[in-house]
């Protein structure tokens, strides 16, 4: 990952404290120059170009990585007396394809951020 200007929204620090890029071309070992927001305080760091305070191979809560993405899927399941359950796309498709056994079908939706229980 190389930090990129004018996507503040898309930084953080690995420990979740928000990040503002300053700079990207700062002439030094470390080219990214940022602002953390801890609270109501407010700090100037510099970061290696992707980011990391030392190097990729050893992280710290310091480093800068790009947020998580969160997602947000909904679904339709068919529910059956045999407690089997089939998620579909869409209540059309769940119509389809449900069978005699169907006792219900609901809608769903499945909000997280990637990554997340893996």
């Amino acid at each position: 990952m190389t930090i990129k200007m004018g996507q503040d929204d898309l930084y953080q620090t690995r420990n979740g404290l928000p990040v503002r890029i300053i700079a990207t071309d700062y002439k030094s070992v470390w080219p990214v120059v940022a602002i953390v927001v801890n609270g109501h305080n407010e700090y100037i760091v510099i970061r290696r170009a992707d980011g990391t305070l030392h190097s990729p191979d050893a992280p710290t809560s310091e480093d800068i990585i790009q947020k998580p993405r969160r997602f947000k899927k909904n679904y339709w399941v068919n529910i059956y007396r045999d407690a089997r359950s089939v998620l579909h796309t869409s209540r059309q498709e769940a119509n389809r394809e449900a069978v005699s056994l169907r006792i219900a079908c609901l809608p769903i939706t499945f909000e997280g951020t990637e990554g997340e229980g893996l």
